[in-house]
């Protein structure tokens, strides 16, 4: 019998060991089959989730070869190319020969070097539509490498053709404008509200004002445009404050000259009334200021002939007021020209003739004809100081600015 007991142990044991090795299958099956069952819940979840996004979810996957094969593709499919999911799965080809041709050399870079770089990475591209026609979509992608040398993309493919068409014909908006705004005799701009007076945007037109590129000046740029007014002008430039400008200053350009510059603003504001920038014009007005300058000079020259002329001379317009009394007729009649300009010439003149005197001026307007010009007549005329004396008067008819003015040489002949 004792010898029997260690054949009865071992079988104990062994049954043990049998039986505990059943447990442990038993409890590796049960969670295996539990974890199947999440896995599948994890799915069915995320399939679900995939089917509500407007797009296509997928795992692609580029064996070493290069043959492509779709691990998994969400219902979106349907939707971009018309095809199940499984089919996708099944025949791997249907997405790439949907690409537009055009673009496919576009998309294999961008295949090529996401399978380099590895990441995630985005490109757009245009793909035909069995139902939509030539639609732009997004690819969004994240690559990885596996142990055998393929490369799995996890990605999400949707349409963006509304948002491109937006951006498309944004693009062509901002195209012809610049086009447009690069034919203007001049510089297109908008800058800030702040002190800086930082500048947003400036047309290329500012090249040709100021010989620097538009570059230059807009932020960050190297260049401050309001350096280059001139010294004399820029300060009472930086007080001006209002929100709509038209002023004229002078602008020293790249290559030294001096240009004589209009530029007109208007500042925009928030609700709030914060200033959120200026939208301006700039130009070049040099020629017109030089043009006024030189007439102002020649009528400043023209004033001072006549001022120094020996004889009184009187220049009126078409109602008979009083424009020019040079410093002879002052000391004739005994008024300053502050005194008489505006006023009707009539007050040099002694009665009955001040009295009809506007009358004679519409007669001849109603006629037309010079009747009394370009003779010398003699009259009489009144002094400040009430005193009548006896004139020569020769009156000349000039046309200025489209008014009549009638020009009156006046001579003393008291003494004859």
């Amino acid at each position: 019998a004792l010898a029997w007991l260690p054949t009865e142990a071992l079988l104990l044991v062994l049954s043990f060991v049998l039986y505990r090795r059943g447990v442990v299958q038993r409890m590796h099956r049960l969670s295996s089959m539990q974890q199947e069952r999440n896995r599948k819940r994890l799915l069915e979840r995320g399939q679900k989730i995939a089917s509500l996004l407007p797009g296509m979810v997928y795992q692609l996957k580029r064996s070493p070869d290069g043959q492509y094969s779709f691990l998994y593709a969400s219902e979106g499919a349907r939707e971009l190319y018309g095809a199940d999911p499984q089919e996708l799965v099944d025949n791997a080809t249907i997405p790439f020969a949907a690409v537009y041709d055009p673009d496919r050399p576009g998309l294999r870079d961008a295949i090529e070097r996401s399978a380099a770089k590895l990441g995630g990475g985005a490109t757009r591209f245009r793909i035909n539509n069995p139902e939509k026609g030539l639609i732009w979509v997004e690819v969004r992608a994240t690559a990885e490498r596996l142990r055998d040398g393929s490369t799995l993309w996890h990605g999400f493919i949707t349409d963006i053709t509304p948002l491109m068409s937006t951006a498309i014909a944004l693009s062509e908006s901002e195209s012809r404008f610049r086009s447009m705004v690069s034919n203007l005799p001049g510089v297109v701009y908008r800058r800030s509200g702040d002190v800086e007076r930082t500048i947003r945007y400036v047309s290329d037109g500012v090249e040709r004002l100021t010989g620097y590129p538009a570059s230059d000046f807009i932020a960050p740029g190297q260049r401050s445009f309001s350096n280059m007014i001139h010294p004399d002008d820029r300060a009472s430039l930086q007080r001006s404050n209002k929100d709509q400008l038209e002023r004229t200053y002078r602008l020293i350009n790249a290559s030294g000259q001096t240009l004589w510059v209009q530029e007109n603003s208007r500042a925009l504001r928030a609700a709030d009334g914060k200033v959120l920038w200026h939208d301006g014009f700039i130009w070049d007005v040099t020629q017109r200021v030089q043009a006024e300058q030189a007439a102002n000079e020649r009528e400043r020259y023209v004033r001072l002939l006549i001022a120094n002329v020996v004889d009184a001379i009187i220049i009126i317009n078409h109602r008979g007021l009083i424009e020019t009394f040079n410093r002879a007729a002052e000391r004739t009649f005994g008024y300053s020209e502050r005194e008489v300009l505006g006023r009707n010439l009539s007050m040099l003149m002694p009665e009955p003739h001040r009295a009809s005197h506007d009358g004679y001026l519409h007669a001849y307007e109603r006629r037309g004809e010079p009747q009394a010009h370009e003779l010398n007549r003699k009259l009489t005329a009144v002094r400040r100081n009430g005193e009548a004396y006896a004139i020569e008067l020769r009156v000349s008819e000039i046309s200025h600015q489209g008014e009549r003015r009638f020009i009156g040489l006046v001579r003393d002949i008291t003494e004859r």
